[in-house]
């Protein structure tokens, strides 16, 4: 028995029939039948969205481990490419995108889906400053990249109207731009000291 086949809607009415008329005549349910998770957990739906997909959307970290537990792939991608990673991403459920990066060893650097979007995409589209944060200053997360309809994730913050995403952004665009600025007159002042100091020689 799979999960698709269990939740299916004519197998799970009869299931709830069985168990309800079993309550009345003894008192407790039967127990629960043995399922073939592992099956059941890489059956993919529409779009190619396994169950842990949608898990991850969600934001059921405990769901999540359970079907890793039962065989589930947590590289597992769907038609367009969209990790477990990413879902959890789009909905900023931390805990998860946490979870999904030590347990599989990702490099979120180079995840992208078939359209070309990462992480820092589904955040901005969501909203979620705080974990962006954390994914550009724990993982080096790229911001600035665009997507294969020529989309960096300050344009999907703008289409969704998150300020504060443009403004983070923009924070670190101008920081980077303050420090290389640093680094440029820091290098003309020694190339300048250099040539003076062989003008003496």
């Amino acid at each position: 028995l799979t999960l698709s086949s269990f939740f299916s809607s004519s197998f799970f009415c009869t299931a709830l029939s069985t168990a309800k008329a079993t309550v009345g005549d003894a008192g407790a349910a039967p127990p629960a039948p043995p399922l073939d998770a592992a099956a059941g957990a890489g059956t993919a739906g529409g779009g190619g969205r396994q169950a842990i997909h949608w898990a991850a959307r969600n934001g059921h970290y405990h769901i999540c481990k359970w079907l890793v537990d039962m065989g589930a792939d947590i590289y597992a991608r769907t038609n367009d490419g969209t990790t477990v990673f990413h879902w959890s991403c789009w909905q900023g459920h931390k805990q998860i995108i946490s979870w999904s990066i030590e347990l599989g060893g990702i490099d979120i650097t180079r995840m992208q889906n078939d359209y070309g979007c990462n992480a820092a995409h589904f955040l901005a589209l969501q909203g979620d400053v705080n974990t962006l944060q954390y994914l550009v200053e724990t993982f080096k997360l790229d911001v600035s990249s665009y997507n294969n309809q020529g989309h960096n994730p300050i344009h999907k913050a703008c289409w969704r109207g998150h300020l504060n995403i443009c403004e983070y952004i923009y924070e670190l665009f101008s920081r980077e731009s303050i420090e290389q600025q640093k680094r440029f007159t820091s290098a003309s002042k020694k190339e300048k000291k250099d040539q003076k100091d062989s003008s003496y020689t």
